[in-house]
């Protein structure tokens, strides 16, 4: 889950793209709103989701995802990037079958809520990217855009 309203590797394609992002999401080097990617990566930042709130749960995810592992934390503490997994085995809370009932019915409620004007479908987290990776196993392949498939193949070339 990224706790920003883009996640960092949709701002990388739109860099290799050289398109400009949505307005509001992130900020350059002086704290001025940018759509320039590189102006972004180049000391700036992406925005928190829910503004200051969500500021606090970046900065938690930030510490259990950088801090706790031993990677990258902000711009002063360097280090790869890192992620931070929790993992819950539902059968220590409960038994496995009422909690997969309840999320089915959890999902099923999700799906069938009141759309907004202009949608036909509510998706819950992931699905969309789940049913498209469906999409690319099924049809044996998926599209790139030619800038990236030169990056690709000038990275294939050194490599030789």
């Amino acid at each position: 889950m990224a706790s920003s309203q883009i996640t960092w590797g949709d701002l990388l394609v739109a860099k290799n793209e050289k398109k400009q992002i949505k307005a509001g999401v992130a900020i350059d080097s002086l704290g001025e709103i940018t759509t320039d990617p590189a102006k972004v990566t180049e000391g700036g930042g992406l925005l928190t989701f829910f503004g200051h709130k969500g500021s606090g749960l970046a900065f938690v995810v930030e510490l259990l995802a950088g801090a706790l592992t031993g990677s990258r934390v902000g711009n002063d503490v360097p280090g790869g990037w890192g992620s931070f997994y929790i993992l819950l085995d539902p059968t220590m809370f409960r038994p496995l079958p009422e909690f997969t009932s309840d999320v089915g019915r959890a999902i099923k409620e999700l799906k069938n809520a009141p759309k907004a004007k202009g949608f036909i479908e509510v998706f819950f987290a992931g699905e969309q990217s789940s049913n498209l990776r469906d999409k690319h196993l099924a049809d044996g392949f998926f599209d790139v855009s030619d800038n990236l498939y030169q990056s690709l193949m000038k990275i294939l070339k050194s490599t030789r």
